[in-house]
């Protein structure tokens, strides 16, 4: 039982670490939700072959050999998004910079145009 709570445990932590690493790679909620689509599509694509490798019939790989291919398949991941979070996670991401290569505008990712005022009276207009 201790067993099932710690991997749970650990799913809980490794999904919170994974979004929170997309949320901190950019602020425009596009990108974001292509990421986690892409994220989400990889990680049902796995779980779809390990659960049709561990129900073959015939000859069903070994567990050992499904427990490494998980284990070599982490680490490979991991090797290939280290570069990632330390070149694209920044502190602070400007809007300018989330902008580019969209046809957002500042209003559509703000939600508001800035007006000002020349005078106190035409706030009252």
């Amino acid at each position: 039982m201790f067993l099932y709570i710690s991997y749970g445990f650990y799913d809980a932590v490794w999904q919170t670490c994974v979004y929170w690493f997309m949320g901190a790679i950019t602020n425009n909620s596009r990108k974001l939700a292509n990421f986690a689509g892409f994220y989400k599509g990889i990680q049902s694509a796995g779980a779809a072959i390990i659960w049709r490798l561990d129900g073959l019939q015939n000859s069903p790989p070994p567990y050992m050999n499904l427990f490494a291919s998980c284990w070599v398949l982490l680490a490979g991941s991991l090797v290939i998004a280290l570069p990632v979070m330390i070149l694209k996670i920044k502190d602070t991401v400007p809007v300018e910079e989330d902008l580019k290569f969209t046809d957002e505008t500042i209003e559509d990712v703000i939600g508001y145009t800035r007006v000002t005022y020349d005078s106190p009276e035409q706030k009252m207009a």
